[in-house]
């Protein structure tokens, strides 16, 4: 180990790019989900609307019909990886 920087950076980027699958996950469709929220949401009561969002919090589930939802993939970034120790015998 040289360059311990580049050793890191060589590291990471075959992570991120390599080394871990597409990170697969759960969105909103954001154009129907605004128009979910402007014909049925927001004529719902303050009660009803509270009630939506402590489900939503607490199942984790998104808020709205089943066609507000998308799967989505990105690539791993920075944010996802986290560099544990780093010493030549690792």
């Amino acid at each position: 180990m040289d360059n311990a920087v580049q050793t890191l950076h060589t590291c990471l980027a075959h992570a991120a790019y390599v080394g871990f699958r597409d990170y697969n996950y759960q969105d909103r469709n954001w154009g129907k989900y605004s128009k979910w929220r402007e014909d049925v949401f927001n004529r719902l009561s303050q009660d009803q609307k509270k009630t939506l969002y402590e489900q939503e919090r607490s199942t984790g589930a998104h808020m709205g019909p089943p066609d507000t939802k998308v799967e989505k993939t990105r690539k791993h970034t920075d944010y996802d990886m986290t560099v544990a120790a780093m010493f030549t015998q690792t």
